[in-house]
């Protein structure tokens, strides 16, 4: 035989080997020492918990697991277990997380820049709508995964970037739907936070996430029990546990939410089937009781892992002969390193922004979190996509070093939002405003904002705003205005009402200013404004219209910690402010105008104790009605109706306890509120007559709901000489 034949030969008999040797997979090794066991968890929301359960007993009865395989939260348990986390410190993950507020789709206020806050506060809803060339467009999901993201990532962040799953403690695959195709995919390299964040990726829910160009969706409505994923990867002996919910019947007429949420449920259940199907004689199938659990309530996860724990438990046996005869464990715990590590490490930016690199990185201000301060990196970067109106703000690591990764919101930077503004005491005093309001955010490389809002009702207004950071960080900003105010004022004392007042004005402003960290602002700023105020109907005769033109200036300082607006249970507020206005060409008179204000938030065993104090002054030579404080309305003396008191200077001091009753701790609920309120004001009245002044008091319960469109508050007052009744407040103004 020539050397040419004989080459020939030897590479076909060397095809003939390699066609007939098995393909490596993660669960496949020599069977010689036993067989490879994988660990297979369902999706199921909170019900997850019982997964930890299960996996306890498995621990203890030292059976080894070669890999591991995951649906939506059960991918995210399986992530973590293979990131090296015990059963047990995933519980004490599970029981101690404040998952409504890692759920939540926004940064928490005091995470906020001042300003931010400031431009939040100002109205009713937070639901946006993005407006691009297309038209209008909504958010992918009713909830943003920013607070998920960054949860996952400080459990992982030993886990680089570009992992290769099989390289993981233990091998792990996180099962996802392709969205273009319905199929079900096996992530098995690349970010571990966004495989599981994408495996758990909801419809309606949450946007669909993209991975290296592709959408993926929630992995149950493709594989809600990832059994074949588990043979795939070369299992031969598989334990699944399984959190599914057969689907009830539906009941007659459904509505549209009901006809969405039959549809997911009845093709989990199918694809659960056909992979239950899939199970063989020797492996084990757990299905964990589900009573007092559901989906969203995750602060029964202690009692999931108990359910978990007992069901697992009816399997011992068998478990107990897995252990015997599977292969030795090959489970390799990765140490996770300290942030302080990286303190000097250079931070690569992946920016999809309009913002600058240099901004982004200024405004971040990683360097004291990476000192070993990890409770204060979540807050920065929260901080950071609010300074832009981001969507999402990462920090992670890859062979290079530290990365910093910032999107831009998914709706685009124009956004659309509105709102209803209401009061009413049911006796013939109310008011109505309807509000829109479209902004432009960022509004430039530097970052900063552009809106401009509307009211139309018994309130008219129109303003537009430009806010704009400058200096390395965006810290310094200008902010120059155009505002138009239309305000109808009812006039009561006592219980004689003395008619009806219409007061209007417009100019512009200018306020220049510096944030002071991320809780405050100190500012200076001048104003212009042109104005009248007339009586429409009034038992006053003597009383006449003043037209008037100021210009002038002034400054403030403002602080703010409040964790939220309408009901905090934590912080504070402060407000000083003085201005200078002198007459331009009418008869009024030079003006002054004070204010100071503050507001102290105790939690008190259950409940919240807030007080509040708040003072203002308009002065005149003249006593003219000019820009006069009104009171009135819910929080500013309930007893009356909103801004049934106009006042030259009065001061305000308030005491409130309220406690929340909805405390049930599922991630989507409406929070209610039941409260005492307790009120009093000393008022001056020197437009009507000089030295005119009075006190006056109020009571009141009310009930309040903090829902996606704003606070509504229905209560009932009583004052002084017979004011008040039952009231509805709704919303606020800009």
């Amino acid at each position: 035989m020539n050397t040419t034949a004989l080459l020939s030969a030897a590479i076909s008999a060397l095809s003939l080997v390699f066609s007939a040797a098995p393909v490596a997979h993660a669960c496949d090794h020599e069977d010689a020492d036993g067989p490879d066991v994988a660990l297979v968890l369902s999706g199921g929301g909170a019900l997850a918990s019982t997964h930890i359960g299960a996996l306890k007993v498995i621990e203890e009865m030292g059976v080894p697991i070669h890999c591991v395989v995951g649906t939506s939260m059960g991918a995210v348990v399986g992530g973590l277990y293979a990131a090296g986390y015990s059963a047990q410190e995933l519980e004490d993950i599970f029981v101690y997380t404040d998952w409504p507020e890692v759920f939540s789709g926004r940064p928490p206020r005091e995470d906020q820049s001042y300003l931010q806050s400031e431009r939040a506060s100002e109205y009713l809803t937070g639901a946006l709508i993005g407006l691009g060339e297309n038209g209008a467009r909504l958010p992918g999901g009713m909830r943003s995964m920013r607070g998920l993201r960054q949860h996952f990532r400080s459990l992982t962040f030993h886990v680089p970037l570009d992992a290769e799953f099989d390289a993981l403690s233990t091998p792990y695959r996180a099962v996802v739907t392709d969205f273009s195709t319905g199929a079900a995919v096996a992530l098995s390299s690349g970010d571990l936070v966004q495989s599981m964040l994408a495996s758990m990726a909801v419809p309606g829910a949450f946007r669909p996430r993209e991975i290296d160009g592709v959408l993926y969706v929630d992995g149950g409505m493709a594989a809600q029990l990832p059994v074949r994923q588990a043979r795939e990867m070369g299992a031969d002996i598989i334990i699944a546990i399984d959190t599914s919910v057969e689907p009830p019947a539906p009941g007659e007429a459904p509505s549209m939410s009901e006809t969405m949420q039959q549809l997911i449920r009845v093709t989990v259940w199918r694809n659960r089937q056909a992979d239950v199907a899939r199970l063989k004689a020797r492996d084990i199938l757990i299905a964990p009781s589900l009573e007092g659990l559901s989906t969203t309530a995750f602060d029964q996860a202690a009692h999931g892992v108990s359910n978990g724990v007992r069901a697992a438990q009816d399997h011992l046996e068998a478990l107990r002969q897995i252990a015997q005869i599977a292969a030795p464990s090959r489970r390799q715990i990765t140490p996770r390193p300290d942030l302080s590590r990286y303190a000097d490490a250079d931070i690569r930016v992946v920016n999809n922004t309009t913002i600058d690199d240099e901004v982004l990185s200024a405004r971040a201000n990683l360097e004291r979190a990476l000192q070993g301060d990890e409770d204060l990196l979540p807050r920065r970067l929260n901080a950071l996509t609010a300074f832009g109106a981001l969507g999402e703000a990462d920090l992670a690591r890859d062979e290079s070093g530290l990365v910093l990764m910032v999107d831009e919101r998914d709706i685009g930077r124009s956004q659309l939002q509105g709102g209803v503004r209401m009061s009413n005491t049911f006796a013939g005093d109310s008011t109505f405003s309807v509000l829109a309001r479209y902004s432009r955010r960022p509004f430039s490389h530097r970052g900063g904002d552009f809106s401009l809002s509307v009211e139309l009702g018994t309130t008219n207004g129109l303003e537009a705003v430009l806010q704009q950071p400058f200096g390395e960080a965006g810290r310094y900003f200008y902010e120059p205005s155009l505002f138009y105010e239309g305000e109808e004022t009812p006039l009561r004392i006592g219980d004689v009402r003395l008619g009806e007042f219409w007061d209007q004005k417009a100019g512009g402003r200018l306020r220049l200013g510096r944030e002071l960290g991320d809780w405050g602002v100190a500012f200076v700023g001048g104003e212009v404004r042109r104005g009248r105020s007339e009586a429409k109907v009034t038992l006053l005769s003597d009383l006449q219209p003043v037209v008037y033109t100021l210009a002038g200036f002034g400054g403030g300082v403002r602080v703010d910690t409040l964790d939220q607006l309408s009901w905090p249970s934590r912080g504070m507020a402060l407000s000083a402010e003085a201005y200078q206005l002198f007459n331009v060409g009418d008869d009024a008179s030079n003006t002054v105008q004070l204010s100071v204000s503050g507001l102290q938030a105790f939690e008190f065993g259950g409940a919240t104790l807030l007080t509040s104090f708040h003072s203002g002054m308009v002065q005149n030579e003249n006593d003219d009605p000019i820009d006069l404080i009104s009171l009135g309305g819910f929080r500013s003396i309930s007893a009356y109706a909103q801004n049934a008191i106009p006042t030259n200077a009065y001061v305000y001091g308030s005491l409130e306890a309220y406690q929340r009753l909805d405390r049930t701790g599922a991630v989507f609920n409406v929070p209610v509120y039941a409260g005492v309120l307790l009120e009093a004001a000393h008022v001056e009245l020197d437009f009507l007559a000089a030295g005119e002044a009075g006190a006056t008091y109020s009571g009141a319960l009310y009930l309040g709901v903090d829902t996606v469109l704003g606070p509504v508050i229905l209560g009932g007052a009583i004052g002084e000489e017979g004011a008040g009744g039952v009231f509805l407040h709704v919303g606020s103004s800009f």
